[in-house]
This record gives C-alpha cells, sequence and structure tokens, in this order.
C-alpha cells in the first residue's frame, strides 16, 4: 500500500531549482550559488525560506528556464 501524503507534497522553488541544476546532490547548492552570484549561505537561506526571493526569480527563470511562478508563490497568477 502506497503513502498518498508523500505524493501529495509540492516542492518548494528552491527544491524545484536545485532539481533544475542537476548533477550530484552535493554540489547543487554550490552550482545553483555559483549561476546566481551568492554564496552558498544565502541559497541554504533561500532553503529555509522555502522560496527564491523576488528580486532574484527572474534571474533564476532565465537561468533554469523555469516560470517564475514555480520558484515563488508571489508570481502565480489571481484567479
Amino acid at each position: 500500500m502506497t503513502n498518498l501524503n508523500t505524493h501529495d507534497k509540492k516542492l518548494s522553488g528552491v527544491a524545484l531549482a536545485l532539481c533544475a541544476i542537476g548533477g550530484p546532490e552535493r554540489n547543487r547548492v554550490s552550482k545553483l550559488a555559483r549561476l546566481m552570484g551568492v554564496k552558498r549561505q544565502t541559497v541554504y537561506h533561500w532553503c529555509k525560506l522555502g522560496e527564491i526571493p523576488a528580486s532574484r526569480v527572474k534571474q533564476a527563470a532565465t537561468l533554469l528556464r523555469l516560470p517564475p511562478h514555480l520558484l515563488n508563490n508571489m508570481f502565480s497568477s489571481w484567479e
């Protein structure tokens, strides 16, 4: 029997960005930090917050070729 709760979880914007980076899991934070021009500590802070700050979403979306609304909930459409 499968646990339905594990399938219902949504990835945070930062987790999605780290998955989009690819490569070994232990190197993803460093790689994202290098691409974004920030320190690793900053990326870990984003992980704690669960999303990439609005001021950096455009840059991240361009680098990772992901839509902005997946990286930060502020960019979701209001329907």
